[in-house]
């Protein structure tokens, strides 16, 4: 959703029925910090009804994030030329602001990314830290490739024994972290 907007694209996001609110506060803080209305809006509907809007041949481009059963179900239902990303799992981004207490959030973050090795759909993947403190999230103490304390398989084989792929975690904080810096 956010490279689309980050585009210049429009989006119509369909939230789980059962838990909407999430995204709806969520579009909401998109509008407050000035995002036109629209650019993102949220249609909580039946399942049906949004089959409708999938199959639509005005939708340019379908991100479904869920079940294979049903992304799949989806994907055979978009019009010709439409183009669709399937996603059984999630971008799970985190934002650290400037005020935050590192000393209780890095490890958490770590344990977040790196949970069952990594192969959890809901791991974090994306780390957006406030400028101010970037430095410092990444390069001291707190470093984020410091996981050799995680505690499934060992600082060699981190997915042995968890169902996960057995990389290493050298192998494993090169191909997972980027730290971006954009100053």
């Amino acid at each position: 959703m956010i490279p689309a907007i980050a585009a210049g694209c429009p989006v119509i996001i369909k939230p789980a029925s059962t838990t909407p609110l999430s995204c709806l506060h969520f579009i909401d803080l998109l509008y407050k910090a000035g995002l036109p209305k629209a650019y993102c809006q949220a249609l909580i509907t039946t399942r049906e009804d949004a089959e409708k809007l999938v199959s639509d041949k005005r939708i340019s481009f379908l991100t479904f994030i869920g079940s294979g059963k049903v992304g799949w179900r989806l994907r055979a239902m978009v019009a010709p030329g439409v183009h669709c990303a399937l996603e059984h799992g999630g971008a799970a981004p985190v934002i650290v602001e400037k005020d935050a207490d590192l000393d209780k959030m890095i490890p958490a973050l770590l344990k977040g990314g790196y949970y069952h090795a990594g192969q959890v759909c809901v791991s974090v993947q994306r780390v957006f830290v406030q400028q101010a403190i970037a430095d410092e999230v990444m390069v001291n103490d707190h470093t984020a490739f410091r996981v050799d304390w995680m505690p499934f398989g060992g600082a060699e084989h981190s997915g042995l024994g968890t169902g996960g792929i057995g990389y290493s975690i050298k192998e494993m904080t090169r191909e997972k972290l980027i730290v971006l810096n954009l100053s």
